[in-house]
């Protein structure tokens, strides 16, 4: 297995007003400028630190504190708390609203705890806190009642919703901001699991990660507000990259196997698949006339259009191929260990932990490997564009996937999307992604158990369990590095 990157970092404790600079210099990082890393704290402020979010202009950090039931608001200019907001019990992640009026929390399911700072009355079963910003403090807590235990949350600023996630009851609960009211919940009885939710607003879409089955499940929103979600669905004879089986037309191909049409026309100079709705074994293949879902090859008969369909779905227990995103390529696996060495130590994702969209149509998804002492846990880069998302069962990855980060927790980008920041738990460091190029920029070290990460502009801020603190990693560093490296 590959060394660990060395690192270079500079660290800051802050306690109370009084400012004690403590700095680590460590030798070997290559690069000609070193990010700054900036613990910063005040005693006794928080209380296991979780979910984090900034408001508009990044002037306020927002720390939900799992063991004291309560927010804390930060000015990010000198990391001071300037206020306590009490919530209800078992606080978790937190999210706002589209115009920045609200503040959502999220919270374990509620059952016998203490409210040491509020005369709330206990509450019992799930709840989402609501908190209003012009009046600092909690103005509703809203039941869901048909899910146990919210975790994720997402804000969705296309349709005015908030979405809620639910690990133990697989579901998601939808939200209306305008009446900070329960629309309904959504069960995915798909799904063997889920660990987590994410919202991109690019495509419309929510994502929940199947950590049992290796899973990415996909709701295109039609209409969250009256509950109406539909996975994507994709045309295999027109979608999908020219890898293995399945194809679509014009790849090469030597046998009607490898086409989705099942028609290779071998009569060509350079054989390859062509369009064809010739039914095979009474069955017809994408893009073909049906009448119900058993006269499709790929399952699906769309209801509105009547033709044939496949149904995506991302599992990522497989790399069908690896995609050279500077020359447009793509490689079989064994073309591209021969290309990128290191794809030889890319370990199997057995559990997926998190993914994060990106606007290249790319995302990162972070994966436990199937060897649990394993410190290899694959970082993949997966094609996210139309071709990538006709997707039946194998993944098509990119060459610069290689990189490991074990244990991961979870993902983000800052705000032009120039950067991705990966916490990795067990080599205790933060991997700072140059977005463009693929390539690892840095690795500072985190503190042990990190649990969440907001990125603004000029800092990154990472909440710990292991610690009353919030550390706060500077971007200016990582911009000046950037510009030098080759």
């Amino acid at each position: 297995m590959r060394p660990p990157r060395s690192t270079c970092f500079f660290r800051t404790l802050l306690t109370g007003a009084f400012l004690l600079c403590v700095c680590f210099w460590v030798s070997g990082c290559g690069q000609s400028a070193a990010p700054q890393n900036s613990g910063l704290t005040e005693t006794g402020a928080y209380s296991l630190p979780w979910g984090l979010t900034l408001n508009k202009d990044a002037s306020k950090l927002y720390v939900v504190n799992n063991l004291n039931f309560s927010v804390s608001v930060v000015r990010t200019d000198r990391m001071a708390t300037i206020k306590t907001i009490p919530v209800a019990c078992w606080p978790r992640y937190i999210t706002f609203n589209r115009d920045y009026t609200r503040l959502y929390v999220t919270h374990d399911s509620l059952v016998s705890c203490s409210y040491p700072q509020t005369g709330y009355e206990k509450l019992n079963g799930t709840y989402v806190s609501v908190i209003d910003i012009s009046e600092g403090k909690v103005v509703k807590e809203i039941a869901i009642t048909s899910i146990s235990g919210a975790r994720s949350i997402a804000s969705d600023e296309n349709n005015d919703a908030i979405y809620v996630h639910s690990p133990t009851t697989r579901a998601i609960a939808v939200i209306d901001d305008s009446t900070m009211s329960l629309v309904d919940t959504d069960t995915l009885s798909d799904l063997a699991s889920s660990v987590t939710m994410r919202y991109d607003s690019s495509n419309d879409r929510l994502y929940v990660v199947d950590d049992e089955d290796a899973r990415i499940e996909m709701l295109d929103i039609e209409d969250p507000l009256t509950l109406k979600f539909d996975s994507p669905y994709y045309n295999a004879q027109e979608n999908g990259y020219c890898l293995g089986t399945d194809m679509p037309n014009s790849c090469a191909c030597s046998t009607d196997s490898d086409c989705a049409s099942r028609d290779c026309d071998t009569s060509l100079a350079l054989p390859q698949c062509v369009y064809s709705c010739n039914a095979s074994s009474s069955k017809y293949p994408d893009g073909c006339i049906c009448a119900s879902d058993t006269d499709c090859i790929g399952g699906t008969c769309l209801t509105d259009s009547k033709v044939c369909a496949t149904k995506t779905d991302i599992y990522l227990g497989t790399i069908r191929g690896y995609y050279d995103r500077e020359k447009s390529i793509t490689y079989s696996t064994t073309d591209a260990e021969e290309i990128n060495g290191d794809l030889k130590y890319l370990s199997i994702c057995k559990q997926p932990r998190d993914i994060l969209p990106l606007p290249d149509q790319t995302a990162y998804v972070t994966c436990t490997s199937s060897n649990a002492e394993d410190e290899s846990d694959p970082l993949l880069r997966i094609m996210w564009d139309d071709d990538g998302l006709a997707n039946s069962g194998k993944i098509v990855s990119t060459l610069d996937s290689a990189e490991p980060c074990n244990k991961p927790t979870r993902m983000a980008a800052d705000p032009t999307y120039t950067y991705a920041f990966v916490l990795c738990q067990g080599q205790g460091v933060m991997l700072v992604i140059d977005i463009a190029s693929g390539k690892v920029l840095f690795s500072p070290e985190v503190p042990d158990f990190p649990i969440d990460i907001v990125v603004s502009s000029d800092y990154a801020y990472v909440s710990t369990s292991s610690a009353n603190e919030i550390f706060r990693y500077s971007l200016t560093e990582f911009q000046g590095a950037r510009i030098t490296l080759k």
